[in-house]
């Protein structure tokens, strides 16, 4: 039989290298931080499976937990409602900045996540402005709504269309000629390599002040809906 990892390398696109260079490691088991494969070397994960397993791997809490939540429910959609799910949601109402009255979406992944954000974000300048009528089919549909979304350069916020084009990574140019429009990129505030070539002890936050500059020039909140960090 053909090993499992020549297997995924023939069927699966991987989105994080080139197909033909794409190589994954066979793994027999993993636990806590470390992966172990199939040839017996134990690897030490340092990023958390891409920083989906911040608690580790099997983490026997979290496995016992789920076992529970699977005996009762597994899935429904948002026409019912779950302890588990109103509890989280109350959460992190609760650890949030601002009003305790707010709401919160669930996503299945950090991509899709920011591109809710950014999709909330323009609805709700667009309700600001229109509040919640529609613009009639006869007048010009230029937006008339805050819809620009500033980014910084040095930011990786998904591979989905909307969250590359909100990606100031390189990784971002193949898709170049069709981004979404929109997107404003600025300094990062990096002070180990100042984009602005400055000194943290006297700059004076200056790309802090260089990304208001940027949000006038663009038109301010007229036409910034949301900065994404």
């Amino acid at each position: 039989m053909q090993d499992f990892s020549q297997l995924q390398q023939r069927h699966v696109m991987q989105s994080w290298s080139t197909q033909e260079n794409y190589k994954p490691i066979p793994v027999q088991s993993t636990e806590g931080c470390w992966i172990h494969t199939t040839d017996g070397r134990k690897i030490f994960d340092l990023r958390s499976a891409h920083e989906c397993i911040n608690l580790g791997f099997r983490h026997p809490k979290v496995l016992q937990t789920m076992r529970e939540q699977m005996e009762k429910v597994v899935y429904l959609t948002d026409d019912f409602s779950t302890e588990p799910t109103a509890k989280l949601a109350q959460k992190l109402a609760e650890i949030s900045p601002g009003s305790i009255n707010k709401r919160v979406w669930f996503a299945q992944s950090g991509a899709a996540a920011v591109e809710g954000a950014i999709k909330g974000a323009r609805l709700y300048k667009y309700n600001q402005i229109m509040k919640g009528g529609f613009i009639p089919e006869t007048e010009n549909h230029s937006y008339p709504y805050p819809y620009k979304i500033i980014s910084r350069y040095r930011s990786w916020h998904g591979a989905t269309t909307a969250a590359a084009s909100v990606s100031g990574d390189p990784r971002r140019w193949f898709q170049e000629p069709f981004v979404m429009p929109g997107v404003v990129f600025g300094p990062d505030s990096y002070c180990y390599r100042c984009s602005l070539g400055l000194d943290r002890n006297d700059c004076g936050i200056a790309c802090a002040n260089y990304i208001d500059q940027i949000i006038e020039f663009e038109g301010g909140s007229d036409k910034v809906a949301a900065m994404i960090v």
